[in-house]
């Protein structure tokens, strides 16, 4: 469907988002003075490289248990 096609559109640029938002976080406070955790569906190890390149103290992958 139309949905399912402008999903599959958004979501690469919003990774680029969420990293480039954590880049920015990074520039202000330390991974101590602000912990991130991020929590995604994405399970590729390319994405948990990025994510952790990027600043993020951790990574999660849904569904939680």
């Amino acid at each position: 469907t139309g949905l399912d096609s402008t999903r599959h559109n958004v979501w690469p640029e919003l990774r680029v988002r969420c990293l480039q938002v954590l880049q920015r976080v990074r520039a202000k406070w330390t991974a101590t003075e602000l912990p991130v955790v991020m929590v995604t569906g994405h399970s590729a190890e390319m994405d948990v490289i990025r994510a952790l390149d990027a600043g993020a103290n951790d990574y999660m992958v849904k569904p939680l248990r």
